[in-house]
């Protein structure tokens, strides 16, 4: 009658992923988490990766893509300096979502490997930070005066803009704040305002030395 409870109790056992080893040892006195096997994780959420991949900076592919061939190069035995110089090189001014451009140097390249494998060696090192400097968004008014600011004749800068700005509303607005208010395309255009009156002073400026 024992032996056939016992049978019994092994062949429940193994159904439920022990060995007979392990139940004969559980039945001495010994803990019971050796029976049975461990959980599997759960898979993610459907969509989980796509929404990873939005809270992403636009850059993180092109970070994740440098990082792998400069591990890639290292893992062959070939000089990690120099694969770092020249992956740098390669990838220094690739174009980026947003009209951007990727600014790629050896030390800049040096910082993303050690943030890629900080981070298990994938683009998530480089997350979207959605949180701004103060924790509140600029409101429509602000953002047009310092558009405003930012075209007024004499205004060379964004930095220019923003000290003008300050010191008429009496406020205290970051600079990060202000300049990532505006779209992209306003960023450039204000941009080559700015570019074409400082070079359009360079040129005043010579000729009133010719002209002396």
């Amino acid at each position: 009658m024992r032996r056939s409870l016992r049978d019994q109790g092994i062949r429940i056992a193994t159904r439920m992923g022990a060995t007979p080893n392990n139940f004969a040892e559980t039945a001495n006195g010994k803990p019971h988490a050796t029976i049975g096997t461990a959980r599997r994780p759960l898979p993610p959420p459907a969509g989980a990766s796509a929404i990873s991949e939005r809270r992403l900076r636009d850059e993180a592919r092109l970070l994740n893509l440098c990082c792998k061939w400069v591990q890639r190069a290292i893992d062959a035995g070939k000089p990690s300096q120099r694969t770092i110089e020249r992956v740098a090189r390669k990838m220094n001014g690739r174009r980026v979502r947003g009209g951007k451009r990727l600014r790629m140097s050896a030390s800049t390249l040096r910082r993303c490997l050690w943030q890629w494998r900080k981070a298990g060696r994938a683009p998530a090192a480089w997350p979207f930070r959605y949180v701004t400097r103060h924790g509140e968004k600029l409101s429509a008014e602000v953002k047009q005066a310092f558009k405003r600011a930012a075209s007024m004749p004499g205004c060379v800068s964004f930095k220019e803009a923003m000290h003008a700005l300050n010191l008429k509303r009496g406020a205290a607005y970051s600079y990060q704040r202000l300049h990532r208010s505006l779209s992209v395309i306003e960023r450039n255009a204000l941009r080559r305002v700015h570019l074409a009156r400082l070079e359009l002073g360079r040129l005043e400026k010579r000729a009133a030395e010719v002209l002396r």
